[in-house]
Formats: C-alpha cells, sequence, structure tokens
C-alpha cells in the first residue's frame, strides 16, 4: 500500500510541476512521463524472467532500492532543470514499480488456494486503489499547505516603501 500511495503521488505532482512551474504544454508534460512506462514495461519483463530463479523478496529489495534511488534524484529537482533530468528518475521509478509490483502481489496470494483466488486479487486491487488516492490527496494537501504557508512568509518581508513593489502593485 506504502509503495502504491508513493508511486501515485509522484505521478499526480510531475505533470504538476512541469506545467505549473517549467510551463511545459500538457502534451510535452505527458510525454515526461513515457519513460516511467518504458522502465516499468523492461522491469515486468525481466522479472518474468528472473522470478524463477531468485526469491522474490530479493526482487522486492531491487524494487524498493530503485524507488528510493528514483526518489533521491527526484529530491535534487529545481527549476533549471532539463527535459532528461525527468526522464531518467521516471525510467528509475519505473523499473523500481515493475520490480515491485509482481513479487509483491505473488508473494500476497501465494498461500491461497484457487478458490479464494479471485477474492484475494480483488481485495488487492482495491487497497492498491485506496492507497494511491490517500497518497494523491496527501501530496495535493501538503503542496496546498506549504504553499499558503511561504505566501504568508513572503507576505511579511512585502515594504510597500519599495519602488519595485509599488510598480508590481500599480500594474
Amino acid at each position: 500500500m506504502m509503495v502504491m500511495a508513493v508511486l501515485y503521488a509522484s505521478i499526480a505532482i510531475m505533470p504538476l510541476f512541469l506545467q505549473v512551474l517549467l510551463r511545459y504544454t500538457a502534451f510535452l508534460s505527458g510525454c515526461s512521463m513515457i519513460p516511467r512506462d518504458i522502465g516499468s514495461i523492461s522491469a515486468i519483463i525481466a522479472t518474468g524472467i528472473f522470478i524463477k530463479k531468485t526469491d522474490d523478496r530479493a526482487l522486492i529489495a531491487i524494487g524498493l532500492m530503485l524507488l528510493g534511488f528514483g526518489g533521491l534524484v527526484f529530491g535534487n529537482t529545481n527549476l533549471q532543470i532539463s527535459m532528461i533530468n525527468v526522464f531518467i528518475p521516471n525510467f528509475i521509478f519505473g523499473l523500481g514499480m515493475g520490480f515491485c509490483m509482481i513479487p509483491i502481489s505473488t508473494l500476497s496470494v501465494c498461500t491461497l488456494d484457487n478458490t479464494k483466488m479471485t477474492n484475494a486479487a480483488g481485495i488487492q486491487s482495491l487497497l492498491k486503489n485506496i492507497s494511491g488516492a490517500i497518497g494523491m490527496s496527501v501530496v495535493a494537501t501538503m503542496i496546498s499547505r506549504h504553499g499558503q504557508m511561504h505566501q504568508h512568509n513572503m507576505v511579511g518581508h512585502l515594504n510597500p516603501l519599495n519602488p519595485v513593489f509599488q510598480h508590481k502593485v500599480n500594474v
């Protein structure tokens, strides 16, 4: 559930960052998410090959490390980045997602009978969707609250006698 919350939150926040702060078009911000899909497809293929040969926990650990590394790379984003600085972490996130999701899904239902598999898959899908929605709402709330906090802090430093301030107010 935590993995899905983080993934959905990062999926929701990146296009907003690119469109609002970097002034990318909706098309370009959408294209910035393509490497995540390519990484995910690559990891799913690799997971299909390695899942019989390795322990599922090792694949999950690799996926979580890739997600953590992608998060660290995203943590260094600022307004001076280029599109490649968005592509690479998105690709890494996609790899991490592919290496995590299949083994987690497999481990969560491996002890069940075939008769209970349908119910388990439904509950698992429900929990993934709920956690993704919670992750997106938490991030949206944090952005809104921190934006208000920063606006409040900035207003305290405005000086009505400053000519630049007077010009901006009068325009």
